[in-house]
């Protein structure tokens, strides 16, 4: 148990490319794009689209 906790908290290269695949592509590309929508939304809060996101 002691191992696997290490290995999180330091995660190996193979890891994370692990986790990328088991991410499905399209889950992390929305993902992706919420974030940069909200982001802009927030940086333009004096738009409409500001006034109604919250960030």
């Amino acid at each position: 148990m002691g191992n696997r906790k290490q290995a999180r908290e330091t995660p190996s290269v193979r890891s994370i490319f692990q986790e990328e695949i088991d991410t499905p592509r399209t889950e992390q590309v929305s993902l992706i794009w919420r974030h940069a929508a909200r982001s802009l939304t927030c940086s333009k809060s004096s738009g409409i689209l500001g006034s109604i996101t919250r960030c």
